[in-house]
């Protein structure tokens, strides 16, 4: 005898998985940030503008290391986020707390669309980091106050669904742009912020 899932599925409320799907986009920008170094790096003006070995070049020993110092500065601007978020989330309250993720984040942005220098580069990825900290925290955790109890975890899924839909679009978007074509805007998907 077939099981009939719709009389064991509670239902939605569609007003709050709305509010869920809108507060989730808080989490996209991290994702996008975090996987965005790939196709940014990737680009030869990048290597041109820093003044970094290619790959057949001497230094690029080098290079790598600056290459994972990049990606490590954004991970451990993301760590002092999280560390912040407890904090920021009891003090003033959810929503701030999201609005300062978000206005940290732009911030980090705009320092990767201006960077001059590796090290500029290297702060900002510092500074959306812990932007992104801070969303990765805060938004779960007010999905998971807003949402209704009977379908809690339903909701939450639309967090891991937005994280994925960010490391995709830089997969898709942003990557093969940048192979179609020689851009000579380098740093503009570094600027290029999805929450707000």
């Amino acid at each position: 005898m077939p099981i009939n899932w719709a009389n064991r599925l509670p239902a939605v409320n569609w007003a709050n998985l709305r509010l869920v799907a809108l507060v989730a986009l808080g989490v996209l920008a991290p994702a996008y940030g975090l996987a965005i170094i790939g196709p940014t790096a990737g680009q030869l003006n990048f290597y041109t503008y820093f003044n970094l070995a290619t790959l057949d070049e001497e230094g690029y020993e080098h290079t790598t290391k600056i290459l994972g110092g990049l990606n490590g500065a954004n991970s451990g601007g993301a760590l002092i986020g999280c560390a912040i978020s407890a904090w920021a989330a009891d003090r003033y309250g959810r929503k701030r707390s999201i609005q300062l993720g978000c206005a940290i984040l732009i911030l980090g942005g705009v320092l990767n669309a201006a960077s001059v220098t590796i090290t500029m580069l290297a702060i900002g990825r510092v500074v959306a980091g812990v932007g992104s900290g801070i969303l990765a925290i805060v938004v779960p955790m007010y999905q998971a106050e807003v949402a209704k109890a009977k379908n809690r975890g339903a909701m939450m899924c639309v967090t891991g669904i937005m994280y994925a839909v960010g490391y995709a679009f830089v997969g898709t978007a942003i990557d093969k742009s940048a192979q179609s074509r020689e851009t000579q805007l380098i740093l503009l998907p570094m600027c290029i912020r999805l929450d707000g």
